[in-house]
């Protein structure tokens, strides 16, 4: 265990990700944000902020030179949101967009607009607060790209020479935006190596497996003790199980009608096997906030913005609250068994399931 951590638990703040719902995130985030200023916990100055796809982009904002605050980062997400989910020629129909490049968005569009807010020469190394971004690598074998591994890019000191700190950091976050069917892989160069990465999303939503992964790796200076850390993880109200109704046609057309399903169900039943394992793991000291905020809305769908905020707003936080001011405080080497009784009597602690309170 680090010589810090004896009086405090190691804390881990993970933004899941989810397109235009990462607007709930962002309220929630700003919420507590202000909400916790009285209980000297400030949600943006911990051990370890971790994203995935949108809450990676949440999290780069976050932990960049020059970081945006939560006041600044809704408007800023509405803004990043309208630019990323605009088409270049929206006259051509989506099914033959996707025929032609694979895909309903310009990946280079999206890393263009990330590069403006991120700085395009902003190094992953550059920013002063440890960062995690998920993502899935793509290797080529006889000029081909395949699925190869999951990759968790960090700015962690360690025993072991890593070059994800010299990547720009608008490259990482592009990368672990590019969901699939919306983005085409996001495909670059540096120092004489060309990568591919694709959504993290595809293997974990929820940005948790990289927080622990970056927290306690031995080889990582002041590496933390697994049993010591407090997670607490910002869903975007999705997570909830909706079936689109039944359509008519069939074919292609229903498949490119359905797609948003098909990707929401991979990645938020990803997001969903992650909460509750670790949720089993560490117990009292893993929180989800993941309320129920508008499931039916579809990741693209930057009309649904401001509904998602006005949800998000009206969202009651208590539990996550009274969470937070257990488990964030700067001083806490342990819980009080009384204030854990209290937590599971008013806060519902460690809760795998989405509470329905709107």
């Amino acid at each position: 265990m680090s010589a810090h951590s004896k009086n405090r638990y190691r804390r881990a703040l993970t933004i899941a990700g989810g397109g235009v719902r990462g607007m709930v995130s962002a309220v929630w985030l700003r919420t507590l944000y202000h909400e916790l200023k009285t209980s000297n916990i400030d949600l943006t100055e911990v051990d370890c902020i971790s994203g995935v796809s949108v809450g990676a982009i949440l999290a780069a904002a976050l932990a960049k030179p020059q970081p945006y605050s939560p006041d600044d980062l809704v408007e800023l997400f509405e803004e990043l949101a309208t630019q990323i989910f605009s088409r270049s020629y929206p006259w051509i129909p989506s099914w033959a967009r996707q025929i032609y490049t694979g895909a309903e968005y310009d990946v280079k569009k999206l890393h263009q607009v990330l590069s403006h807010h991120l700085g395009t020469d902003t190094r992953l190394g550059d920013c002063p607060k440890k960062l995690v971004i998920t993502l899935y690598s793509q290797k080529e074998r006889r000029g081909s790209y395949e699925l190869a591994a999951p990759v968790f890019a960090h700015n962690f000191r360690s025993e072991f020479k890593k070059d994800y700190q010299e990547i720009r950091l608008a490259d990482l976050v592009t990368g672990s935006a590019a969901a699939p069917l919306y983005f085409q892989k996001h495909r670059f160069k540096h120092q004489g190596r060309w990568y591919a990465y694709r959504d993290g999303g595809m293997m974990d939503n929820s940005g948790i497996f990289g927080a622990i992964s970056a927290l306690c790796n031995r080889y990582h200076e002041d590496h933390a003790d697994f049993n010591n850390l407090a997670i607490f993880t910002l869903g975007n109200g999705g997570g909830f199980w909706y079936d689109p109704p039944e359509d008519e046609d069939g074919g292609f057309l229903k498949l490119q009608k359905v797609k948003n399903s098909i990707v929401k169900s991979l990645v938020q039943g990803g997001e969903m096997v992650a909460n509750t394992t670790i949720r089993n793991l560490m117990g009292n000291r893993h929180h989800y906030l993941n309320l129920n905020c508008l499931p039916e809305v579809e990741m693209d769908d930057v009309a649904q913005i401001p509904r998602l905020a006005q949800a998000a707003q009206a969202s009651n936080l208590t539990r996550s609250q009274a969470w937070l001011e257990g488990y964030f405080r700067l001083h806490n080497p342990t819980v009080p068994q009384i204030e854990i009784d209290n937590l599971r009597k008013g806060a519902n602690v460690g809760t795998p399931t989405p509470q329905l309170q709107i």
